[in-house]
């Protein structure tokens, strides 16, 4: 059956009719296209997140810092992580790295540096990793996209901005993200999740960025992400202003180290345009097995 390609609404269901069994229909749905073709690697129905390491039990009520995404990998280049101390697996691909850095008395999780989660896994990992985890407090690391962020007053430069639940952290040098902006990553899940527990204080700050992130994808692959950075719109006061928060918002007793907590550009980190897939390394190297 023939379209018309200028025609505001695809025809009813009733014209839609054919005696080749593979024409295309354009009133079929990607699940119809699932259920007859089979999944991808990594996006099958039952969704398996798992949070390993030699001891889980002795990261538990710690605080926690989370760095998401696209910023996670070149912030994570700026601060001496050490050594992986552990990962979080959804469907047995590897989504997250844990640190416990000595600078900070908090676990760190890098999170989707190499692979980015479909929309429907972002719950479930946020929720297992808090549940496994009872962190006491945490502070997450994102982006937004300040060409498309929506504001009555635009600031004379793009700041900071935060999200903050049950926390009395305040800095004059971030401005609050404000409705009607969405955040749609991942950390918009840990947020949400942990708006449900009335005991955890969080705080997500938000860098800007000049790049509207890709949606998320369809399907769950490992290592499907070759991360391309314009490093001077995340200059080093910028990075050291986003460590400084992260280290305030979880109420670090110890906060006074901050100052000796120094977010350092690597030369890996410098060039614009290079990738960071084999370009920079987390921590200390390590691959947590």
């Amino acid at each position: 059956m023939d379209t018309d390609p200028l025609s505001d609404t695809v025809p009813p269901r009733y014209a839609v009719e054919s005696d080749e069994e593979d024409e295309f229909n354009p009133l079929s749905s990607t699940r119809d296209q699932e259920r007859d073709h089979g999944r991808g690697p990594g996006d099958e129905a039952t969704i398996d997140v798992k949070v390993v390491a030699p001891d889980v039990t002795g990261l538990k009520q710690m605080p926690m810092m989370i760095a998401s995404g696209q910023l996670a990998s070149f912030w994570a280049t700026g601060v001496q992580l050490g050594e992986q101390i552990g990962a979080v697996f959804v469907n047995n691909i590897q989504v997250g790295m844990l640190f416990t850095p000595d600078w900070t008395p908090a676990v760190v999780l890098i999170s989707e540096t190499t692979t980015a989660l479909p929309s429907r896994m972002m719950h479930p990992y946020a929720s297992k990793v808090i549940e496994v985890l009872a962190p006491s407090s945490i502070a997450l690391l994102d982006i937004y996209a300040y060409h498309a962020y929506i504001t009555a007053s635009p600031p004379p430069f793009h700041p900071i901005r935060y999200l903050t639940l049950r926390s009395p952290f305040v800095s004059m040098y971030e401005a609050p993200f404000e409705p009607p902006n969405l955040i749609t990553s991942t950390s918009a899940s840990f947020m949400a999740v942990l708006a449900t527990q009335p005991l955890t204080p969080a705080t997500l700050f938000l860098l800007p960025s000049s790049r509207i992130p890709p949606p998320p994808p369809r399907t769950l692959s490992p290592s499907d992400i070759a991360m391309v950075f314009n490093a001077p719109e995340w200059h080093q006061e910028l990075m050291q202003g986003a460590s400084d928060s992260l280290v305030h918002a979880i109420g670090d007793p110890m906060a006074s180290r901050v100052v000796l907590v120094r977010w350092k550009a690597t030369t890996e980190s410098k060039p614009p345009g290079r990738s960071l897939r084999g370009a920079n390394v987390i921590g200390e190297g390590s691959m947590y097995i």
